[in-house]
């Protein structure tokens, strides 16, 4: 929904650099984690050399087109335009979660995971990064570190939900840090405050069945996001939340719809 709602601010004001930055920003999201014929990498360049062109060091452009270029598996200019972007502006805590996006998307979960962390150093009130941050430990085996980072973004999560009680990106990163941390039960009670949405950050919902056992009811939360558009094939291809679940008929023919087998 982002991109529709930056587009006019960038036709009514081009200069508004910010703005511009936050549309490509969004394209750049849906060319990696949505269909890939919903957004065009080279339109997201084009948004990002204006922002530059306006401003030629303007950090947060370089760190979007430094993620379009990590997508293109351009990793040596991703890397000169991250280094930049960080040495313009090393208190970001924007620009240190788009590093630890371009990492997470290539599954570079050694590097992914002090980005996050920074990234949440930098903001106190981001849970996200931090739960981010937790699934990259896990998944590079550090599971005492992993389990730290859950826990601080479960902290962070409750007065966001306090002010905020249907933020659906809340309540999905509660009940995966819940999961991660083994907390099931807990979990359980707000399952059905987020499983009608028709939201692809149920993909978290997914696999917070898929770790707990519960394959049915993973792989319909799956089935239903992918159905949304979720589109990261790559990234269900490696996820250890579905190992149990790679032989499954069923696992297999989602899969396959998102290139994932």
């Amino acid at each position: 929904d982002a991109a529709p709602r930056f587009a006019p601010v960038v036709d009514a004001d081009p200069d508004f650099l910010l703005a511009r930055v936050g549309l490509a920003k969004a394209l750049a999201f849906v060319a990696v984690y949505y269909c890939s014929d919903r957004a065009d990498l080279e339109t997201v360049r084009l948004h990002c050399a204006e922002a530059r062109r306006a401003a030629s060091c303007l950090p947060e452009a370089l760190a979007v087109e430094g993620l379009v270029w990590a997508i293109g598996r351009r990793s040596d200019r991703a890397l000169q335009n991250f280094r930049t972007a960080v040495r313009l502006k090393p208190e970001s805590n924007e620009i240190h979660y788009l590093i630890g996006r371009a990492c997470f998307a290539e599954l570079d979960m050694a590097v992914a995971a002090p980005m996050f962390e920074q990234a949440a150093a930098l903001k106190c009130e981001d849970y996200h990064s931090q739960m981010l941050a937790g699934i990259a430990r896990h998944m590079i085996g550090d599971r005492r570190r992993a389990e730290a980072n859950f826990a601080i973004a479960e902290a962070r999560i409750r007065p966001r939900l306090a002010a905020c009680p249907e933020d659906l990106r809340a309540l999905c990163s509660l009940i995966r840090c819940l999961a991660q941390l083994g907390r099931w039960a807990e979990a359980c009670t707000l399952v059905d405050r987020v499983s009608d949405h028709s939201d692809p950050m149920n993909f978290h919902l997914a696999c917070s069945f898929a770790r707990v056992g519960e394959s049915e009811r993973a792989l319909d939360v799956l089935e239903q996001v992918v159905e949304q558009g979720w589109h990261h094939g790559a990234w269900l291809a490696r996820d250890p939340d579905f190992e149990a679940l790679r032989g499954n008929r069923r696992y297999k023919r989602i899969a396959a719809r998102i290139g994932a087998c």
